[in-house]
């Protein structure tokens, strides 16, 4: 059977946090998902890295998508898999153990819902004050009608954060190729059709 989530990870000359990635992935509370790791033309000790915790974890999955760019790689590892839910994680992130469970929940919850994200912290000490303010407001939209409209402001949820139905795709369409921010493209498109957008704590 398959799992109920697939959560995807593009990476590309990631080895120094490609691995602590995985880990909290690895490390979920949640157990029914696998996770497609897709390098992206890495020259470094990335894939290798992926590969070693594909040998030893059958939930991890490792693909090459030789046309370069973070969208082209996502789009390949969203294709590969066929969960009901999809969950969307950067190489240079982490996630709390609680992550999946919780926006597996919000989801099953709410089935008038499209996608869910989470709050997020910065993990390393960042001195720039604009993304750490933008972070203090991105957590204080907490709900659907206040991500509807604070898009106007700025994009309300974090990318790497996301989780979102299968079926949502089929409705409001993936990432898109062009010369613009793929993931504000995707969820401002996804909310001006009408989407359903979550938070959770």
């Amino acid at each position: 059977m398959n799992p109920l989530v697939s959560v995807v990870l593009p990476f590309f000359n990631a080895g120094d946090t490609l691995g602590r990635a995985i880990k909290s992935i690895a490390e979920q509370s949640f157990e029914d998902f696998q996770c497609i790791l897709i390098n992206n033309n890495s020259t470094d000790e990335s894939s290798a890295i992926a590969d070693t915790w594909c040998q030893k974890d059958p939930r991890f999955i490792l693909l090459d998508e030789i046309k370069q760019g973070v969208t082209h790689a996502f789009n390949c590892g969203l294709k590969a898999g066929s969960s009901q839910l999809i969950a969307r994680m950067d190489a240079d992130d982490f996630a709390y153990a609680d992550r999946i469970r919780l926006q597996v929940n919000f989801l099953r919850k709410n089935s008038d819902f499209d996608a869910v994200a989470g709050r997020v912290d910065i993990a390393e000490r960042e001195d720039n004050e604009g993304f750490q303010r933008y972070i203090r407001w991105s957590n204080s939209v907490k709900n659907c009608e206040d991500i509807n409209l604070q898009r106007f402001v700025e994009m309300p949820v974090v990318n790497p954060s996301m989780m979102w139905r299968r079926s949502s795709v089929r409705k409001f369409g993936s990432y898109r190729i062009g010369n613009f921010p793929e993931d504000y493209e995707k969820w401002l498109r996804w909310l001006d059709m009408g989407a359903k957008i979550g938070k959770t704590s």
